[in-house]
């Protein structure tokens, strides 16, 4: 209309005449325009992607059930060999109580020797069942450590020292960023909720997520994030991330919902419902025997 016009053309908003204002209105409703076109493709482009999974995609998530079958079938194995392990143990105790340290009489010495020797199977047996534990514990973490840094680090190793070293590509890494171990915090302790849980075969109680989440870079950031939102859908029952919300401003989907710690009016300090994420939450107050004083 205002094209059509010119300078006779009223103005879309007053309807009074633009006159030599026409131009200056009709390029300014131009670059409007362009920008309701553009962002309808877009919208239009996307809407198309979501309407129906992707072959590839079905088959990744079937191939992903399976896996996470599997990891709850080892991980009931594990449970079982750390319940023979602490039966082992105990057996061991005892035979240490039942052997006398001052043994000496020749009659004894066979039963005193076979005693001591089956102790040393059982420690054994104990060791090589809690090295198989740690294994899978590390293997797990592993996969969470490949995620998180986009495969810049694969795994671990126990150092002579006893503790644990990382694997980068080119091989292990003479020393670790303040990221990269609070990429391996993360990857052990999210391993060890999931062992956990699937070995349960039920939700655990939730799995908390804090100073470590905060020293990771960006990246590693949106990946946890990531990583958490799916293992929350696939039966993980709560994780809670404790952040300064930099990341809830990136990815918002990748939460149920927000809540922000703030100053109360009459003092003290509470929890406000933010408008991001895609589900709900719920605050249910303790009962009075839970609850910690204000010092506390």
């Amino acid at each position: 209309e205002v094209r059509a016009g010119g300078a006779d053309a009223s103005c879309p908003t007053c309807r009074r005449p633009l006159s030599d204002h026409a131009d200056v209105v009709l390029e300014f409703l131009a670059e409007e325009w362009e920008d309701v076109v553009q962002d309808g493709s877009w919208w239009r482009r996307r809407r198309h992607q979501l309407d129906g999974k992707p072959e590839a995609l079905v088959d990744l998530e079937r191939r992903g059930r399976e896996l996470h079958a599997e990891v709850a079938r080892c991980a009931a194995r594990v449970e079982a060999a750390r319940g023979r392990v602490r039966d082992f143990e105990q057996l061991a105790a005892t035979l240490d109580r039942v052997v006398p340290s001052d043994a000496g009489q020749p009659d004894d010495l066979s039963d005193h020797a076979a005693a001591l020797s089956a102790a040393r199977a059982l420690r054994q047996v104990a060791r090589e069942l809690l090295e198989h534990a740690r294994d899978r514990l590390r293997d797990r973490a592993a996969s969470h450590l490949v995620r998180l840094t986009d495969g810049r680090l694969l795994g671990t190793e126990v150092l002579p020292s006893g503790r644990v070293g990382l694997i980068g590509p080119e091989g292990p890494l003479g020393s670790s960023s303040d990221d990269d171990v609070a990429a391996l915090e993360l990857a052990l302790r999210l391993a060890a909720v999931e062992l956990l849980w699937t070995s349960a075969q039920a939700p655990s109680a939730g799995f908390i997520v804090g100073h470590a989440f905060d020293r990771l870079d960006s990246a590693m950031k949106l990946r946890a994030a990531s990583l958490f939102s799916e293992l929350t859908r696939a039966g993980l029952a709560q994780v809670i991330v404790v952040t300064r919300g930099d990341v809830v401003d990136l990815v918002p989907e990748a939460f149920d919902g927000v809540l922000e710690l703030e100053s109360a009016p009459s003092g003290g300090m509470q929890l406000r419902g933010v408008p991001a994420g895609i589900g709900s939450i719920a605050l249910r107050q303790l009962p009075s025997s839970l609850q910690r004083s204000p010092s506390a």
